[in-house]
């Protein structure tokens, strides 16, 4: 903050001034500066804190402490700041005092307290910034320190030299068209840079800047510092290939500019804007996902761990979003976290289209199931089916019974969906209620209750007749009675359970996916024992407008209920429609893996992403059987960032899915007389003897020749 004016004095009088070391300025004025300097301090101590960074102003003692370890940053080790550094009168004492190591000036370089410094600046920002575009210096294992200089410049005055500004290129280019001559690109490009400038000034709330950053980088010889200066200096080129200064002949005012004092010896700057200046400040963490939980990966760049715990408070809801083209790891990765809720005590249940993908899991954890969806199998849920306790069914219940109906009884409509017409859905209202009132089963009425009392009803009403005649196929002999009719088979004690929808077809797993969800729901949640639900791919088969509206509220509520959702696809088409709209509408986190390129702009638009956040989608890398690239997004409660998601090799003989290699697993097991983890472990340290992998010349996208050689600590 500067203060008022010193006032000017001459001759003798000057000299005095300077002799005695006063303010030069008067007490009250001195007293205003301070106070404009707290306010400003407070102010920005609110705004940095509004980003979660939590920040608090630097007292005396710790700025000297920072200037002691500057100064002597071997010595400072072993060696305690001077307590009481500012008594002397001189100020000369408290240079002396603070400033103990012997410090040697080079044209290029300082050595200082037997180590060896250089400091380089930017000579202007790149021509294009993006939200932490100083990762690669920020992730870098150099030892440095970081200085950025603001000082803003007046709105009407800049203003005014980029009107004048945009008028001599403009007044350029026009001279140029009319002789002939081709366009300046370069010329082009400022002039509609300084238009947008100039529009935000005067629309938005754009401010421009004199901005500078220093980067001094220390090594024990100057081989190593030559080194780490070209590794800084790379860094911050490909960034966006911005030029770099070495501050030749000027070390000494430069390094001075990265102390802990707000002044820029050296005088460097340039022009920013605030979208510049915000995305250049490398403070901010880059770490995902939620402050506690079980561990998904590791922040690209800068290797923080990431955790995440979709129980979080922070969190809108439970839901989780995981969509990942074919080969991307999104089935290891489900696994993963999985495995790590079943850890932590919570219930998991899975709905899966896949061949066994859970197979290996539901064999290590002890007490789960696995459950085959078949026609004519041991598997049914009873649609009717009340929560214990409950006697009769609340209207929300009887809502979901006619969203079922419809699916199964609904008369095609032009859409492709199903509907009930006329007096169809009252009808099938007051049936529901009645068979609720007079049934005496502990358990509750049952489908082919509906089907007899339409039946009854039928004489005197032909709607009921219809009805009747179409929903037989549900009910008795049905082909579909297996799955709807009679008592549910389902047990919800295990801590892990798999519904198998495997070889069935889309009609069968659609008409049996939307009752077992509802059960879950009503049924199986507990607010006192959260469960997470799993839809692999198979979510997608609940079409329709009531499934829709069904999921909708499920996902809406299901944290009142404790139920979590964890909604995996690989197609981003899943997405574009009713159901696919109310799965992203609910959703609080959205783990995006590597994408066809060819979908990035729709995953964009129906995942809402930033333009930079794009970017880093688009950037994602999947190394097979060692690590998958990933992008956390996260609409409230959680930190969106690009991660690393990583497997043990225990953990991918437990995951893997490929056929040659899970029968490797399982005659692993057969070996350990049963025992999955002894089995996996032996397959890791043995690296599954690779050799009888080539059973076949087939390849499965997920999996790669390299073998699995990182192991990350949990």
């Amino acid at each position: 903050i500067p203060g008022p004016p010193r006032p000017k004095l001459h001759g003798t009088v000057r000299r005095a001034f300077q002799r005695q070391r006063t303010l030069a300025r008067g007490r009250e004025e001195h007293a205003k500066t301070l106070a404009r300097l707290a306010g400003v301090v407070s102010e920005t101590g609110t705004a940095l804190a509004a980003l979660d960074l939590s920040v608090s102003p630097l007292g005396e003692r710790e700025l000297l402490d920072l200037l002691w370890k500057a100064a002597n940053p071997n010595w400072s080790r072993d060696v305690a700041a001077p307590s009481d550094p500012t008594s002397p009168e001189d100020a000369r004492c408290l240079r002396d005092r603070l400033f103990q190591s012997r410090l040697v000036v080079r044209p290029d370089h300082l050595r200082l307290d037997g180590g060896y410094e250089a400091t380089i600046s930017l000579r202007a920002l790149p021509s294009v910034t993006y939200s932490g575009w100083l990762d690669r210096l920020t992730a870098s294992r150099l030892s440095f320190r970081a200085s950025i200089h603001i000082d803003s410049l007046d709105t009407t005055k800049e203003r005014t030299a980029l009107e004048g500004a945009h008028t001599r290129r403009h007044n350029l280019l026009a001279d140029r068209a009319e002789k002939g001559k081709a366009t300046d690109f370069r010329t082009r490009q400022a002039l509609e840079e300084i238009s947008g400038v100039i529009e935000g000034i005067t629309t938005g709330d754009t401010r421009t800047f004199k901005t500078a950053i220093f980067v001094t980088v220390r090594a024990p010889s100057r081989e190593a510092l030559d080194a780490a200066l070209r590794e800084a200096g790379k860094s911050l080129r490909d960034a966006g290939g911005t030029a770099v200064d070495r501050c030749y002949l000027g070390q000494v005012s430069a390094w001075q500019a990265t102390l802990p004092l707000g002044v820029n010896p050296i005088g460097m700057t340039y022009r920013s804007t605030t979208l510049n200046l915000s995305h250049s400040f490398p403070f901010l963490h880059h770490r995902g996902g939620t402050p506690t939980g079980p561990l998904l990966g590791f922040s690209e760049p800068g290797q923080e761990v990431v955790t995440l715990d979709m129980r979080d408070p922070a969190l809108t809801n439970g839901n989780l979003v995981l969509l990942g083209k074919q080969g991307s790891g999104k089935t290891m990765t489900a696994q993963r976290f999985v495995l790590d809720c079943v850890c932590l005590g919570i219930r998991v249940v899975v709905l899966d289209r896949s061949t066994d993908h859970f197979a290996g899991l539901v064999g290590a954890v002890p007490g789960a199931r696995m459950h085959r969806v078949r026609l004519g199998g041991a598997y049914r849920i009873n649609p009717l089916q009340l929560p214990p306790g409950v006697q009769q069914p609340s209207e929300q219940k009887i809502e979901y019974l006619l969203d079922l109906l419809t699916v199964l009884l609904g008369e095609p409509s032009g859409d492709g969906d199903t509907r009930l017409i006329g007096d169809e859905r009252g009808l099938l209202a007051e049936v529901c209620r009645e068979v609720y009132a007079s049934c005496r089963r502990p358990e509750g009425p049952y489908l082919r209750d509906i089907h007899a009392a339409l039946i009854e009803r039928r004489a005197e009403d032909p709607l009921a007749g219809k009805l009747a005649r179409r929903l037989a196929e549900y009910v008795g002999s049905g082909s579909y009675a297996g799955l709807l009719d009679g008592p549910t088979t389902v047990s919800p004690d295990a801590p892990l359970e798999v519904f198998n929808f495997a070889g069935e077809s889309d009609k069968v797993a659609a008409r049996a996916m939307l009752p077992l969800i509802e059960h879950i729901w009503s049924v199986i949640a507990d607010p006192e024992r959260p469960t997470l639900l799993v839809m692999d791919e198979g979510w997608s088969l609940l079409e329709g407008r009531a499934s829709a509206r069904f999921m909708r509220e499920a996902t809406r509520t299901g944290r009142h209920h404790g139920l979590l959702t964890l909604n995996i696809s690989q197609f981003v088409t899943d997405y574009d429609n009713p159901l696919g709209q109310a799965v992203l509408d609910s959703r609080s986190v959205s783990v995006l893996l590597k994408q066809n390129p060819a979908q990035i702009r729709k995953i964009a638009e129906l995942f809402e992403l930033t333009e930079d956040e794009a970017e880093s989608l688009a950037k994602l890398n999947t190394v097979k059987r060692r690590r998958a690239g990933a992008f956390l997004h996260s609409r409230d409660g959680a930190d969106s960032g690009s991660l690393g998601i990583y497997h043990t090799p225990e953990q991918y003989w437990l995951f893997t899915s490929y056929k040659p290699e899970r029968e490797l697993r399982e005659r692993a097991i057969a070996r350990h007389g049963g025992d999955v983890w002894a089995a996996v472990q032996e397959l890791a340290r043995t690296q599954g003897q690779p050799e009888a992998l080539k059973v076949s010349p087939a390849r499965d996208p997920d999996v790669s020749d390299e073998p699995p050689i990182l192991s990350v600590v949990r």
